[in-house]
């Protein structure tokens, strides 16, 4: 997808997910002064959270000007490249990890993807790929307003299996499959009202501007009418290690 004109949008829709924050540095310890990158940043959300809270010196890369734009001016003393899935612009065995939230179901060529990283990564270097599962891609309670979101969703994201098994092919070595998630009942939030004014879900760029109004409006209705439903939203993080050259 072409994100330049989208990069606006996602600085005022998207947010930092504390639970994934947490994962994403669970590996290492806080004040630990490990070179990381951060696989696909974005407008450098989880850049900036990560320097706030540990010691690691991180650094972005992302295929989008324009969110490269947002990214540098929240965080001025981050590097922060241009670079795509198969150019990733760092050297050789530079970084102790790399992580990735919600990147990899862009990446059109995992293989290379993986090729890439392990490049960068030193040995026995740390990949952390947050993503969503089958079960949790169709456990989000708003895609009942957006039905064909199920379609797109399952034909973007590659699965577990899949990651794992093009992983070992590059010579990575699988260490665990990690979860988070939440269940509850709740109203519809005003985070998600605010991606679908803003059209600001990738996914939504997929589907057809009929379906879009047609899902927009009963969604406002429901969220007027404090409609309440059962909210059961999760992450999959896949960890797995750079073979030792």
């Amino acid at each position: 997808m072409n994100y330049e004109h989208l990069a606006n949008r996602f600085v005022n829709t998207h947010a930092v997910n504390c639970h994934i924050l947490f994962e994403l540095i669970s590996k290492f310890m806080p004040k630990s002064t490990i070179e990381v990158l951060d696989f696909g940043c974005g407008t450098g959300n989880y850049i900036k959270a990560i320097n706030t809270y540990t010691s690691y010196h991180v650094y972005g890369v992302e295929p989008c000007k324009e969110m490269i734009k947002y990214a540098r001016k929240k965080n001025p003393t981050v590097t922060i490249k241009q670079g795509s899935h198969n150019a990733i612009p760092y050297p050789d065995n530079f970084f102790d990890y790399v992580y990735m939230t919600n990147v990899v179901h862009h990446v059109a060529d995992i293989s290379s993807m993986y090729t890439e990283i392990y490049r960068v990564l030193k040995p026995k270097g740390i990949l952390c790929i947050c993503t969503e599962s089958r079960k949790q891609l169709l456990s989000k309670y708003w895609i009942k307003y957006f039905p064909s979101i199920i379609i797109k969703d399952l034909q973007r994201f590659p699965s577990i299996s899949k990651l794992k098994s093009s992983a070992r092919r590059k010579k990575f070595v699988f260490i665990k499959t990690t979860y988070i998630g939440e269940k509850k009942h709740c109203h519809i939030t005003n985070f998600i009202l605010s991606q679908v004014r803003e059209r600001s879900m990738s996914v939504l760029s997929l589907i057809s501007d009929k379906e879009y109004i047609i899902g927009s409006k009963k969604l406002f209705t429901d969220y007027k009418k404090r409609k309440i439903y059962f909210c059961d939203r999760g992450y999959t993080f896949l960890w797995l290690q750079k073979e030792k050259e």
